[in-house]
Formats: C-alpha cells, structure tokens, sequence
C-alpha cells in the first residue's frame, strides 16, 4: 500500500477531466480564503517531503533545543518566514532547527568547520586592531 499522497493522486488521476477542474477550482478558493492555514499546511508538507519530519517530530526536535537556534541559541528566528530547517548536505540528515542568520552563515562557510574556526580566529586576533 502506497502513501497518502500517492493514494490521492492515483485517486486525482481515475477523476474526469472535468472533476478534476471543480476539485482544483474548490481547493484555490480555499487556499484563498485560507492564507495562513493554507501556509501553514505547505510548511509542514515540505518539511515531510524533504526531510522526512513530521510536524510532531520537527516540534519536539525544537523544543529539546530549547525553543531556540540550535547554533547561537537566540529566541528569535531573524525571518519572517519563522525558523530553519538545518540539514547535511551530504547525508540530508536533520542537524537543528536554526535562525535564518545561523543558517545563512553555514550556508556561506560551505559547512565547512575549518573554515568557521579561522573566521573565528581572524575576528579574535582583529578585535583590538
């Protein structure tokens, strides 16, 4: 037995081409006149689809590190889009939940530990400069 997901698109796919059209009319108008639960929804979709974290799992995983980043442990996750999903590029494997700016930082750096350690070193030795 397939997923979810696929058992509603084989059912999408058996529909007329004409329901087909209605459903998409009916789930646009709800999106509309849903923004945020409609977000809401796509946010925690994605997450699944690419990390493979439920919404429970994603939020425990956030409130073992405190309801906070992960990395600088600030409360405040410095998006309006809300938090960031940190994972390994290499594996796909979830790391943390990050504030944009922590992730960004990762993101620039390459995840690159070394690289991080002589930004780290090149602050400390300049500070007095």
């Amino acid at each position: 037995m397939g997923s979810t997901k696929e058992q509603n698109a084989r059912y999408f796919q058996r529909l007329s081409p004409a329901k087909r059209e209605q459903r998409r009319i009916k789930e646009r108008a709800w999106r509309k006149a849903n923004p945020d639960k409609a977000r809401a929804h796509n946010r925690w979709s994605r997450i699944k689809h690419r990390y493979g974290l439920s919404k429970a799992e994603w939020l425990a995983l956030f409130f073992a590190q405190e309801n906070c980043c992960a990395a600088c442990r600030s409360p405040i996750p410095k998006s309006k889009r809300g938090w960031v999903t940190d994972h390994s590029h290499f594996s796909n494997k979830v790391r943390g939940i990050l504030c944009l700016q922590c992730n960004v930082i990762l993101g620039m750096a390459k995840d690159d530990p070394s690289h991080l350690r002589n930004l780290a070193q090149y602050l400390e030795e300049n500070e007095r400069a």
